[in-house]
């Protein structure tokens, strides 16, 4: 059986999410760092132009896992990828369409631009 590129892209998004909360909760480096890879992976496939909520999620989720990753390394270039991850988040959900999503990537662009993350 073949698996679609849409269930590949939710398998590996889950996948991600597994690893960032795994890592997380251990404080694994390497798992944390996984998680990004795989989370950049399913931005090749959840593009803005196929799927604009799916891609603003996995954004939102890869700029969790890099602060995550910046602040236990205290890492600039990190948090300020993470920044910028959110930004572009943001330029695809629009308030009115999916307020949920919306509201949740400005509270984490926030928090991180002002170096609360």
């Amino acid at each position: 059986m073949k698996m679609g590129e849409n269930n590949w892209a939710l398998l590996m998004f889950n996948l991600g999410q597994a690893l960032k909360t795994l890592g997380a909760r251990r404080g694994d480096e390497v798992l944390m760092r996984e998680a990004v890879r795989v989370f950049r992976s399913v931005l090749k496939v959840r593009t803005k132009a196929s799927d604009k909520l799916a891609w603003a999620r996995t954004q939102r989720q890869l700029g969790q896992t890099l602060i995550a990753l910046g602040e236990r390394h205290v890492d600039r270039d990190i948090l300020l990828e993470a920044v910028a991850t959110f930004d572009e988040a943001l330029g695809a959900v629009l308030r009115n369409a999916s307020p949920l999503e919306w509201a949740r990537c400005k509270a984490r662009y926030r928090t991180c631009k002002a170096g609360r993350a």
